[in-house]
This record gives structure tokens, C-alpha cells and sequence, in this order.
């Protein structure tokens, strides 16, 4: 079902746009490796993963007939670096080992052209987590992402 909401929100940005550059940038609780992330950047499902709903997620009663129709989106920082950051995300809940990973993104049509991103902390550095960090003046469990954009000829 995550997949069909990632498809959904896609869409809406690119049926608004009505065929004009858009971007969708945030915090999406993807990270590279799963498919709802293979479906923003392609366009298109891994094979079974549109019926791969997890045990969060049963089946649906009736199945689910779906098929995707959205544009592929570009990620800036894969774009600019090859591949997306180390991390995004470096957050720690109570005494369980700390979440370091990749959820947030910067998401572009291809009208646009990535002329630079903000340099991220590697990930051996880990930057001054776990998030929030108020010592560091970190008042989220997310780093602060950005990109330098243009419009392509």
C-alpha cells in the first residue's frame, strides 16, 4: 500500500504541474534500497513488489489491481554524487542501537538540472549524533538537505 501512496503523491505534484517543472523534496521513511524509491526514480515496480505488502499490510480482500503511470522523478543527490548520501536520518529511541540511514530526498523532473548539493557528513562521521542534538544546535533527527537547481536548456 506504501507504494501506492508514493505513486499518489507523485502524481498529484505532477499532475498539477501540468507537464512544467516540479520538484517533491521531504522526509519520505523510504530508503534507497526499497522499492517505493525504485518507483519514484523509474516510474515503474520491481517485479512482485506492488504485491509485496509486508505483514504490516495483508492483502486486500478483492486484490489489488494497480499499475503505476507517473513520470520517473530524479534525485539530486544521486544525480550530482553518483548515488544518495550516507545518511539523512540518525536518530536513536531509548536504548535501542541508533537508525543511521537515508530517508530524505530532493526529488526533480527532468527539466531540471543539478548544478550542486550541500555536502552531507560521511557516514564514519555520523556527523554529532544521535539527533536531536541541541548540544550541536541539531533540533531535528534529520540533516539538513539541499540542492542547487536550473532550469536545462
Amino acid at each position: 500500500m506504501t507504494q501506492i501512496h508514493s505513486e499518489m503523491a507523485v502524481k498529484h505534484v505532477q499532475t498539477l504541474a501540468d507537464g512544467n517543472p516540479c520538484i517533491l523534496a521531504g522526509d519520505f521513511n523510504i530508503k534507497p534500497v526499497d522499492p517505493m524509491y525504485t518507483l519514484l526514480t523509474t516510474g515503474a515496480m520491481e517485479k512482485d513488489a506492488a504485491t509485496d505488502v509486508g505483514p504490516a499490510y495483508p492483502v486486500p480482500k478483492w486484490g489489488m489491481e494497480w499499475e503505476p503511470t507517473i513520470q520517473p522523478m530524479i534525485s539530486a543527490y544521486a544525480q550530482a554524487l553518483g548515488k544518495e548520501p550516507a545518511f539523512t536520518n540518525h536518530a536513536r529511541v531509548h536504548e535501542n542501537e541508533p537508525f543511521i540511514d537515508t530517508l530524505d530526498y530532493i526529488f526533480c523532473s527532468d527539466q531540471w538540472k543539478v548544478d550542486g548539493v550541500l555536502e552531507l557528513p560521511a557516514e564514519q562521521d555520523e556527523s554529532k549524533g544521535p539527533f536531536p542534538n541541541l548540544e550541536h544546535n541539531e533540533a531535528s533527527d534529520h540533516v539538513l538537505i539541499a540542492a542547487d537547481l536550473s532550469l536545462g536548456s
